[in-house]
């Protein structure tokens, strides 16, 4: 996770960075306000830059704030663009190049992009984007636990929140994109991490702490043959692997037992209705309470499960206008998807007076596989 100090780091590494690269290169405008950018070599650029610093003075519930808006104090790089064209278009490394930014510095969504362009030769595009995730959304109102119970203990935080980052980055290439036959490359990585709080359904729900971390990682390579006038046919082999590591523990004792076993009575306390017991301190001046032997609560919890997944897609599509007032498309693509989770495992060591029950185990491998095979073809006559 970035802490505050990265992320003012990181704005004013941004803003130094644009201030440099904007100094030596002065644009000018003509009389109707454009750009017209200078000439440096055998390229026009052009350069924007916008940045300032957000004040927000919010009060109340800063959590929901953050939930909905988060949108916090500190400086801002609003906007930096670059764009260098090549005037003959016979630049030595490239022709075009197109470079921007916003969001950093803070705010829960930072983008950059990158194209860079060589006449005939090749095309490529990047792009990182980064997405803050925060929920934790309390309503403040608390009906699980009466004001009546013994001891009343209020909900005053959402026993369901998250705090995650998700880490884009896209970069694709082509190849000879304006001859008849072109190649495509491509990768993607997404990353989307972070910590969070869930209960366990039933009784007492104790509360959990849970680590998130999904990863996926995609392929593709492609390639483009013009047959005929206004006729391509595509073939497209895509490769994406997924995988999930995931952890749940109950981290949250704030009783023992009389032998001095951590203790967790849930978060349900509602002593009239014999939750998590009708007497669940039995010593209040221990540090911590005491728990009542026979109330329902939990000793420990833990959840690990790592599950893998592989797409692997083959794809053979066209696209034609050859034929006048007719517009055609159509695809044919097979995949085979291999899941599997090698590891999983649920610990309980808990007590349930209800059902005189104590706890569960659950583990062991599972594996799936599904083929999928699908053809479309569309025409449009004008």
């Amino acid at each position: 996770m970035t802490t505050r100090t990265e992320r003012y780091a990181i704005a004013w590494l941004a803003l130094i960075t644009a201030l440099l690269f904007s100094s030596p290169l002065r644009a000018q405008q003509n009389n109707s306000g454009e750009t017209k950018g200078v000439r440096s070599g055998d390229y026009n650029v052009k350069q924007t830059i916008e940045f300032g610093y957000r004040d927000s003075m919010i009060d109340g519930n800063i959590n929901n704030y953050d939930t909905f808006e988060n949108l916090g104090s500190g400086v801002r790089l609003f906007n930096y663009t670059l764009d260098m064209q090549s005037v003959d278009h016979k630049g030595v490394f490239f022709d075009s190049l197109t470079f921007s930014n916003f969001g950093y510095g803070g705010d829960p969504n930072d983008v950059t992009r990158l194209r860079i362009e060589k006449n005939k030769w090749y095309d490529f595009r990047a792009m990182f984007r980064r997405d803050k995730n925060f929920w934790d959304y309390n309503l403040l109102a608390n009906p699980l636990n009466p004001a009546s119970s013994v001891p009343a203990l209020a909900i005053v935080n959402s026993p369901h929140s998250m705090d995650l980052v998700r880490r884009m980055q896209d970069y694709n290439l082509t190849l000879l994109p304006e001859s008849r036959l072109r190649f495509r490359l491509g990768y993607s990585h997404n990353v989307n991490e972070g910590p969070g709080f869930t209960t366990l359904d039933g009784g007492t729900e104790p509360l959990l702490a849970e680590t998130f971390h999904y990863t996926t990682n995609a392929y593709r390579l492609g390639a483009d043959y013009r047959f005929f006038p206004k006729t391509t046919v595509s073939f497209d082999e895509l490769l994406t692997y997924f995988k999930q590591d995931n952890t749940v523990t109950d981290q949250n004792f704030p009783f023992v037992l009389s032998n001095g076993t951590p203790a967790d009575l849930g978060i349900v306390f509602n002593t009239a209705g014999n939750t998590p017991c009708a007497k669940p301190i039995a010593n209040g001046t221990t540090t911590p309470p005491t728990a009542t032997a026979n109330c329902n609560g939990y000793l420990a919890y833990n959840r690990i499960g790592r599950p893998r997944g592989s797409f692997p897609t083959e794809r053979l599509s066209f696209e034609s206008s050859y034929f006048r007032n007719l517009e055609m498309s159509g695809s044919v693509s097979y995949s085979s998807d291999n899941n599997s989770i090698p590891d999983f495992s649920e610990v309980i060591n808990s007590w349930t007076s209800r059902t005189a029950s104590r706890g569960s185990t659950v583990g062991g491998p599972s594996d799936a596989k599904r083929i999928s095979v699908n053809a479309d073809w569309s025409g449009v006559i004008a």
